[in-house]
């Protein structure tokens, strides 16, 4: 029995699938069925909740509030008795306006369906083996009412399970990998070298496909400087990636980004320092979503670095580039979430993920800023300058 003292604040009053499903897998079924979706294992077109048209105009406005450095406030997402959230987005606007978003959750019938066909397709792809199929079918009937198997080790059962979902993550890993830009150094049609302040690499980019993960420094604040007005000219850029922020004493494992290509720019919004990542690690990539996602960038762990808007789930480069900028998405960006410690390791600043590059949307060297050579020379990485109208242009939520 669940002692409702002990259980985490979502779970202290259960209903009785969720105290099943706690006491097999140490999750709500709500939590197991976003450990189901993450993986894939749930068809493609569920989401745990959803908005109406009116709340996902407050979403954009919540995202651009703090975009702006607009929000005073960020309120507790309240909850219901059984631990889901009613309203969730809660912020305090600085002239004291609040915007509230609401959360619709799915009907009772509209239950998630299991993904046989995508699981057949990582046994034939080998990510996983027919065993390990068994088991998350197994797993999913549990979550769904069926008595599980007598004698049962619950423990070792959770533990395959947790090792099935880390298989499954590394093969998206390893498919990004082997999609995302690599420089050799070479030109060619739509792509050149140059070298800017006698030792600045520059990769022109004005036809040549690509694609690559970046991040805009400070999204959710300035990408000038910070709030006190530091000047990040006077800064060493490098030393601030690799030290916790003021008044914290760890860096946090999340770390959001977006995937753009050569078809698709779109991005949180278009600031003076974005972070190119080409170079990942088998386990870098945490979760994702064809929108924002909600994801915890403060989170202490992997584990924790979970998305709060019921849309996440892995997706192929090219799967999640096709749906991304939908115009009836919560957002015109996606979110592929990093672990900034590659291989799930603390404070280990050596094992600490490095930007590949600094990307510059522009026609030109003359759109390249001396805060931007600035960044490039502290990480010791190029600057790749994408001629953004040679592909359609930067789509980011400013443009909205």
């Amino acid at each position: 029995m669940v002692n409702p003292e002990t259980a985490p604040k979502s779970e202290k009053l259960l209903s009785p699938e969720d105290q099943r499903c706690w006491e097999i897998f140490h999750r709500s079924k709500d939590g197991m069925v976003r450990e189901f979706q993450v993986i894939g294992a749930i068809a493609s077109d569920y989401k745990r909740w959803g908005v109406d048209d009116a709340s996902r105009e407050v979403h954009k406005e919540i995202i651009r509030a703090a975009r702006e450095g607009d929000v005073e406030k960020r309120i507790e997402d309240e909850l219901n008795p059984d631990g889901t959230i009613s309203r969730m987005g809660i912020v305090r606007k600085s002239d004291g306006a609040t915007l509230v978003e609401q959360r619709i959750y799915n009907t009772e019938g509209d239950e998630p369906k299991y993904d046989f066909e995508q699981i057949h397709d990582y046994i034939q792809k080998g990510v996983i083996d027919e065993n390990e199929a068994l088991q998350l079918a197994l797993a999913f009937g549990i979550l769904n009412g069926v008595d599980s198997p007598t004698g049962l080790n619950q423990r070792d059962f959770r533990r395959n399970l947790g090792q099935i979902k880390e298989k499954i993550i590394r093969y998206y890993n390893r498919e990004y990998q082997k999609a995302l830009f690599k420089d050799d150094g070479e030109d060619r049609d739509g792509l050149h070298h140059e070298v800017i302040d006698g030792e600045i690499p520059l990769v022109c980019f004005d036809g040549a496909d690509f694609k690559m993960l970046v991040h805009v420094r400070d999204a959710m604040h300035t990408v000038q400087g910070e709030r006190d007005g530091t000047n990040l000219l006077e800064g060493d850029p490098k030393r601030a990636w690799t030290s916790p922020r003021p008044g914290k004493d760890k860096i946090p494992h999340g770390l959001s980004t977006s995937l753009i290509s050569s078809e698709n720019i779109n991005i949180y919004m278009n600031g003076e320092i974005i972070f190119g990542f080409t170079e990942i690690e088998d386990d870098s990539i945490v979760t994702m979503s064809e929108e924002d996602c909600g994801s915890s960038t403060s989170a202490r762990s992997r584990f924790s670095i979970t998305g709060n808007h019921g849309n996440e789930r892995l997706m192929l480069p090219d799967e999640l580039l096709a749906k991304t900028g939908r115009p009836d998405a919560m957002s015109n960006f996606n979110e592929v979430v990093l672990d900034r410690f590659a291989d799930g390791s603390y404070g280990e600043t050596e094992k600490l993920i490095m930007p590949s590059c600094l990307v510059v949307f522009g026609s030109d060297v003359s759109a390249v800023t001396d805060l931007q050579k600035h960044y490039a020379k502290s990480f010791d990485i190029p600057i790749y300058l994408i001629d953004d109208s040679k592909y359609g242009g930067v789509h980011s939520l400013g443009d909205a």
